[in-house]
């Protein structure tokens, strides 16, 4: 059998070095077509192996199995946050359920609010008509001159006027009674002007 090998200067040599050491009867025997299936199979397990030898492949394989391993992990890794996602992916859900809800609400509650508002403004516009105004200022004379009556009654009887039971002196119930008085005469003095209609009220 010949048994002579590549010349290590050919081509097949320099870029397969471990084919540039089998015999030309190695290399014959994986080119050649197999006279049978058995020898197809000892054929074909042959190649494998001695392409698995070579360093392209043998890197091409170890590429392959890490990334095989990579992927396993990240699925693993998937697998593991499965639930978190699933979890995280229902309460999206919700929460966008509840602002279609709210969104779909929106303009019923715009209009309640439009009619509070409206609401609002005219019950402060009748607040502040002349007509309240000029009542609110009767009341207020009001209270003033029984104020006003009440000191005075106090002083003449000699009754106390807080509530820590002093006595009013003679000095003080003056500045007093004279502060009240002055109040209300200046209130019914305003108020004989708007029953002549010579105010202009400003809200």
């Amino acid at each position: 059998m010949d048994s002579a090998r590549p010349s290590e200067a050919s081509p097949l040599a320099h870029e397969f070095p471990r084919i540039a050491q089998l015999s030309r009867d190695e290399l014959r025997e994986l080119v050649e077509t197999p006279a049978n299936a058995h020898e197809a199979r000892d054929q074909s397990a042959y190649l494998d192996a001695l392409l698995h030898t070579l360093p392209d492949v043998r890197a091409l394989y170890d590429e392959h199995e890490q990334l095989l391993h990579d992927v396993e992990c990240a699925a693993a890794q998937n697998e593991q946050l499965r639930p978190v996602l699933l979890a995280l992916r229902a309460q999206t859900r919700a929460t966008y359920d509840e602002a279609c809800a709210a969104d779909a609400a929106w303009p019923a509650i715009e209009r309640e609010m439009d009619e509070a508002y409206k609401v609002r403004i005219l019950t402060l516009t009748k607040r502040f008509t002349p007509s309240a105004l000029q009542t609110r200022l009767q009341l207020a004379m009001n209270e003033v001159h029984d104020e006003s009556e009440t000191l005075a009654n106090a002083y003449v009887e000699g009754l106390p006027t807080s509530a820590a039971g002093d006595i009013i002196d003679d000095t003080t119930f003056v500045r007093q009674y004279r502060a009240l008085r002055t109040l209300y005469h200046r209130r019914a003095m305003l108020l004989e002007q708007c029953a002549r209609q010579r105010v202009q009220w400003h809200p």
